[in-house]
């Protein structure tokens, strides 16, 4: 059985598959629709995916903008399948 933060965690991989081409302001202005820990949630997976993706590049997140995050984290998540997505997301291949 999928966590509610599984599933909003999915909503986001299925979004950036689905619109390769959001920006940092659409993906915001679409969060905010959402409950106040939906949001915190699909930002917080969005900041912990950039870090994992900072610390596995030995870059620093430092470096660049909010909207370069953004845009280096959604082509990640579009460009990698999505078994390996859930694996390395998940732990799981089945759960996304």
């Amino acid at each position: 059985m999928r966590t509610e933060h599984e599933e909003l965690v999915k909503e986001v991989v299925q979004g950036f598959k689905d619109n390769p081409n959001i920006n940092l302001a659409q993906f915001n202005n679409y969060i905010e629709n959402k409950q106040w820990h939906e949001r915190v949630v699909m930002e917080f997976f969005i900041y912990r995916t950039a870090i994992g993706l900072a610390e596995y590049y030995d870059v620093s997140v430092a470096d660049y903008t909010p909207n370069e995050v953004f845009t280096k984290v959604r082509d990640w998540i579009v460009e990698t399948p999505v078994r390996k997505l859930a694996k390395v997301i998940l732990g799981d291949v089945d759960k996304l």
